[in-house]
C-alpha cells in the first residue's frame, strides 16, 4: 500500500508541476495583457484634453453659456443661472462663488475658422484690471474645460 502511495504522489507531483507550468504561463499572458491594457488607458486618460476647443468651437452660443454654466457648477458655484438672449444686458451667466461673492460672465465665443478669434484688446484688459474683472482666454478656457479649477473661483 506504501509502494501505491508513492507511485501515485508521483503521478499526482506530474500533475501538479503541470499546472504549476501552466499557471505561470497564464500569469504571463495576463502581465502582458495588463501592461497593454495601462497603456491603452493612459491614452484613454488623457483623450478629454483632445479635441476639447474644437468641440467648443463647433457650439452655438446658447450651448456655450451652458457649457460656461457647468463649469461654474462643478467649481462649486451655486444659483448659476444661464440668462443669455435679447435684452440681457450683457450677462449670459450669473451666481455665486463658493464664497458667496456674486459673479456675473459675458460670453464671447467666436469660431477661429471665420479668422476673427483674437485676444483681448489691450484696453479691454486694463479696463478688467481697473474694475476687478476677470478675462478668460482660449488657453485658460481650454484648461478650465479640462479640469482646472479658476483661481478666481476659489
Amino acid at each position: 500500500m506504501f509502494t501505491a502511495l508513492i507511485e501515485s504522489s508521483g503521478e499526482h507531483r506530474k500533475e501538479l508541476i503541470a499546472l504549476r507550468a501552466g499557471v505561470q504561463r497564464i500569469e504571463r499572458r495576463l502581465h502582458q495583457h495588463h501592461t497593454r491594457l495601462q497603456r491603452l488607458e493612459g491614452v484613454r486618460d488623457d483623450r478629454h484634453t483632445v479635441g476639447v476647443m474644437a468641440a467648443m468651437d463647433v457650439m452655438n452660443g446658447r450651448t456655450f453659456e451652458h457649457h460656461i454654466a457647468k463649469l461654474l457648477r462643478r467649481d462649486g458655484c451655486t444659483d448659476v443661472t444661464v440668462q443669455g438672449g435679447h435684452g440681457d444686458r450683457g450677462i449670459d451667466v450669473s451666481g455665486l462663488t463658493a464664497g458667496g461673492r456674486r459673479l456675473v460672465v459675458q460670453c464671447k465665443r467666436f469660431a477661429p475658422y471665420l479668422n476673427i478669434t483674437s485676444p483681448f484688446t489691450a484696453e479691454a484688459l486694463s479696463i478688467a484690471a481697473e474694475t476687478g474683472i476677470t478675462v478668460v482666454h482660449r488657453g485658460l478656457l481650454e484648461q478650465w474645460s479640462t479640469g482646472e479649477p479658476l483661481e478666481v473661483l476659489e
